[in-house]
């Protein structure tokens, strides 16, 4: 992919009134957009042939925004690979709706792919820029009222229950209901390290120390049905005095609003390179906002000095 197809889009390419509706606000501030239902599975198909997409999960408190080509999308219990540079999902296909929606501001018309939960609020939203890109997006339009005639082909699915300790297990037990059954259980049920309570207070020195030290990291932020994960080096880490964190990692940006991460957990679970850390953030109805871990294959070097920096945690 020519690098540079991803040009047009900038720090502001995700609009307030896009980022209101992520964070469970509502479009009602955006008149001109017209909605238009389309398969979920034919959606997905498009995702997979843009050249770049711009492309922002989250929900009320993090939202993750990222630009780049699709990387093939997985399900629950299939295997869940992280390719730097692409927009890597994991979802649940069946508690999902999609849409195409449309805003027009004079001669201009701007066409957009949009997941929503069953309920109706927006969990992932993509953008394009490229001319190929809105004929690819003037096509999942076209396809309204259509479904795929064939099932997406999938790699045979090995379901492991998070009780077992497995990574991938933990990831598919968020994405199953939040991970609300997971936390009401976990400190009871899980077969790895007890998990310990974190100060969440310490995320944005977390942050600035992972950006100094230039230890890279994976970042997976859950929405409903939804999960959106991208792996790479912290680049920059800011926060407000609003309490709004804001980190650059890789090709992906990534704000949290610090007040309403209800409680962070450090959980242990197994990887690669044997039990590793991860950082869950939750909210006040203890669902899972966001995950920070390493993921895939990583150095011996920089597991240990991951979880060296984990243990230091208070």
């Amino acid at each position: 992919m020519d690098p540079d197809k991803c040009e047009d889009f900038g720090e502001e390419a995700a609009s307030q009134c896009e980022c209101c509706a992520m964070r469970g606000g509502s479009r009602s501030c955006d008149p001109q957009l017209v909605t238009t239902e389309i398969d979920v599975g034919m959606a997905l198909v498009g995702c997979a042939a843009f050249e770049c997409a711009f492309a922002i999960t989250g929900s009320v408190g993090v939202v993750l925004a990222q630009s780049g080509p699709y990387a093939p999308v997985s399900e629950p219990g299939e295997a869940f690979p992280l390719a730097p540079g692409q927009i890597t999902l994991r979802l649940q296909p069946e508690n999902l709706h999609a849409n195409v929606l449309a805003r027009s501001d004079g001669e201009d018309r701007e066409l957009m792919v949009e997941l929503s939960a069953c309920d109706g609020h927006p969990v992932h939203l993509v953008r394009v820029a490229s001319e190929f890109d809105a004929l690819v997006m003037e096509g999942l339009e076209r396809s309204a009222g259509e479904g795929l005639t064939q099932e997406r082909q999938s790699l045979p699915q090995v379901f492991i229950p998070w009780e077992e300790g497995d990574q991938l297990g933990q990831i598919d037990a968020i994405l199953d209901d939040g991970g609300e059954t997971r936390r009401e259980l976990l400190p009871h049920y899980y077969a790895g390290p007890r998990p310990r309570w974190i100060n969440q207070r310490i995320l944005p020195a977390l942050f600035e120390h992972v950006c100094t030290t230039g230890l890279p990291l994976s970042v997976i932020v859950f929405a409903e049905g939804v999960a959106q994960a991208v792996t790479g080096f912290v680049h920059v880490a800011s926060t407000d005095a609003n309490g709004r964190m804001s980190v650059g990692l890789g090709s992906a940006s990534l704000d949290v609003e610090l007040a309403l991460v209800h409680e962070a957990l450090l959980v242990r679970s197994h990887g690669p390179l044997g039990l590793t850390s991860a950082i869950e953030l939750y909210d006040d109805r203890r669902r899972v906002l966001a995950f920070f871990t390493q993921l895939g294959s990583v150095s011996p070097d920089v597991h240990r000095a991951w979880e060296l920096l984990a243990e230091s945690l208070p």
